[in-house]
């Protein structure tokens, strides 16, 4: 089922009011030319369909021609030799005044087609369906009686443009440029019989200004932060990481189509890091899907899968490019139905649309969740690797904060104790040594106080803390000769280091240092 964008909406009802001047009248003139020129075409193409209806369908055709006064028979193959003659007329008008090539919304359109490597076809396709979206009349020629199915709207498409019918066709199929990529999507809803409906916040792309190459792409996809962790704070799942690093050094080499990987686990656990890590590693191009467009406003899970597509369109000419897709629970949602109870959505109601786009993804894609149980399985068998990340070990919590505080001196025995909170995760450590740069901190014992401070606070959101028991052998210098022991505990070491295993048993009264 069709959906109309919350952005295609908003700009439907802004562009059905009087232009003002500016931009908004040179499309006006745009959308004004192009569909009288093709609703002409299709109409003194077609005399055997009768195009009138009750209602205004007939005024709203009359508008769009630039005739209104003229009223349109029921059967164009009767009508009098006066009003053919005077459509005749306008379309040769019409198709005298030349194509706008430098106004921006010509030019923007332009520049995606280039981007995304369309043909003209699609290109030509494109601006039909952003222009059927603010011409009424033309519109109409695509609701009630006629046409009837895909085919027709082919037929009339191919004629408005005049082009061939197989081209139109080829232009259309579900694995083709436009489908694939979310930018045209296929319409079954009343009143069309079937329509194909633009991409979400499509027409808004291509009015706001004139766009470089650049600044097209930026609108859906952009280049990835680097990142401050390395392999090392990824000891905990090494091998997942080297299993990833061998499967996208293979999939860049070979040019591999459908390369999808799944990065689930807690919020913070290092999940987007891991994926810029990797890319690091191999020296590719990271990009990240958008998640808010111009306004700042948040892109929603559907519109979200159409920007990935696009990313994947855009960046398949790039041989060392990766992609991630961060937060896709809102793309795969849940909804309650009765006895039913939780059903999956995929990508919007859209689930085989959403596997063609897995298995023909040019870019090897990171898909990132917190959550995976709203994914249907058949969309989780489609993932050619799958990595939960779990709230990292001590020794690696530990090496995080002392990576994160870079050369500031923090005592060991402090941050022995902050990593021996199993909450803390990279994201916390991340946040809270900026927190304490913010606040100024310099001096060792400033820092280990704010950082003390601001992990407190905001670990304690996170629930009760569990330590680890594991951390207390984390410590700062420490001299043997001072324990009181009943064996030479500078020899037992000497041993261990020989040997390098060992049992060893501490006992005595409590408080006498055996953990320590």
């Amino acid at each position: 089922m069709a959906y109309l964008p919350r952005a295609m909406r908003r700009a439907s009802r802004r562009w059905r009011v009087p232009p003002t001047p500016g931009r908004t009248s040179t499309f006006t003139r745009v959308v004004e030319r192009l569909s009288a020129l093709w609703t002409l075409r299709i109409l003194l193409s077609d005399s055997t369909t009768n195009w009138a209806a009750p209602g205004q369908l007939d005024q709203d055709i009359a508008n769009t021609i630039g005739l209104p006064d003229l009223a349109l028979p029921a059967a164009l193959a009767q009508t009098s030799a006066p009003v053919r003659e005077r459509l005749e007329k306008r379309l040769r008008e019409l198709e005298a005044t030349p194509n706008a090539t430098d106004d921006a919304f010509t030019r923007n359109v332009t520049t995606l087609a280039r981007v995304l490597g369309l043909t003209p076809v699609e290109r030509e396709l494109v601006v039909f369906v952003l222009v059927m979206r603010f011409a009424d009349g033309l519109a109409n020629l695509f609701r009630g009686p006629a046409p009837a199915g895909l085919a027709e709207t082919h037929r009339l498409m191919a004629t408005a443009l005049l082009v061939s019918e197989s081209d139109v066709g080829r232009a259309l199929r579900p694995d083709g440029a436009l489908r694939s990529s979310g930018l045209i999507a296929l319409n079954c809803e009343p009143p069309y019989n079937i329509g194909l409906d633009p991409m979400c916040g499509l027409a808004e792309m291509m009015l706001s200004g004139r766009r470089s190459a650049r600044a097209v792409m930026e609108l859906f996809v952009h280049r990835a932060p680097s990142t401050r962790l390395d392999v090392g704070s990824f000891a905990h799942v090494a091998a997942d990481v080297t299993a990833i690093t061998r499967l996208l050094r293979g999939a860049l080499r070979r040019r591999a189509r459908g390369v999808n990987i799944l990065l689930h686990g807690k919020p913070g656990t290092g999940k987007t890091e891991l994926a810029r890590v990797v890319a690091s590693s191999l020296g590719a191009r990271l990009f990240e899907v958008s998640d808010s467009d111009e306004d700042g406003e948040s892109i929603h899970g559907r519109d979200r899968l159409a920007e990935c597509a696009l990313a994947q369109r855009a960046l398949g000419w790039s041989p060392r490019a990766l992609l991630v897709f961060d937060e896709i629970e809102d793309a795969f949602r849940v909804r309650w139905e009765g006895t039913r109870g939780l059903v999956r959505e995929a990508g919007g109601g859209q689930k085989s649309w959403t596997h063609r786009l897995m298995e023909g993804a040019r870019v090897p894609t990171f898909w990132i969740s917190n959550e995976i149980q709203q994914i249907d399985p058949a969309t989780l068998r489609r993932f050619d690797f799958v990595v939960e990340l779990r709230v990292p070990p001590v020794a690696v919590r530990m090496k995080i904060l002392r990576d994160a505080l870079g050369e500031t001196p923090v005592d060991d025995a402090l941050l022995g104790r902050l990593a021996s909170d199993e909450r803390l995760t990279p994201a916390h450590v991340a946040r809270a040594v900026r927190v304490a740069r913010l606040m100024g901190a310099r001096a060792s014992n400033d820092v280990a106080a704010s950082l003390s401070h601001v992990l407190a606070r905001n670990l304690g959101a996170q629930g009760p803390a569990r330590a680890t028991s594991t951390v207390q052998m984390v410590c700062g210098p420490y001299d043997l000769g001072l324990a009181n022991t009943t064996t030479d505990l500078g020899h037992v070491t000497d041993a261990i280091v020989r040997e390098r295993r060992a049992s060893v048993c501490l006992y005595g009264p409590p408080g006498t240092g055996k953990t320590i």
